[in-house]
């Protein structure tokens, strides 16, 4: 999927969610990063070293696209809390979303890394 395809899906899921369009707009950009690892994304522009470190580690499509990820997010995203519970909310929904419409792409997603390298593809292996 391109960048804003997962920007704009976001947006309408955070935003069905209850966000107001403030917060689902500025959310949605969390839904780019689990793309860190693929080098053609932009936030692999962006950061550069990060990504290089990120992808020799994991492939594309791989831990930073798993349920394991999401359970990282919800404990990186906790001091949103302190703002607002919609806040915290439409971050773990921006980078959840972008995991649930990557299982609609023809290459899937491992889901289960790192514990299990089974790539599922629109929820079947």
């Amino acid at each position: 999927m391109k960048s804003y395809t997962h920007y704009a899906f976001s947006y309408l899921i955070t935003s069905a969610a209850g966000a107001s369009p403030e917060v689902a707009f500025s959310t949605s950009v969390v839904s780019l990063i689990p793309d860190i690892d693929d080098p053609d994304s932009i936030l692999s522009r962006i950061f550069p070293y990060i990504s290089r470190k990120v992808q020799v580690k994991w492939h594309h499509r791989t831990v930073a696209h798993s349920i394991f990820a999401v359970g990282v997010m919800l404990v990186a995203a906790s001091p949103a809390l302190f703002f607002s519970f919609m806040v915290y909310l439409s971050i773990v929904l921006a980078y959840a979303s972008h995991i649930f419409i990557d299982m609609f792409n023809v290459d899937g997603i491992c889901l289960l890394a790192p514990v299990n390298d089974t790539e599922y593809i629109s929820f079947r292996r």
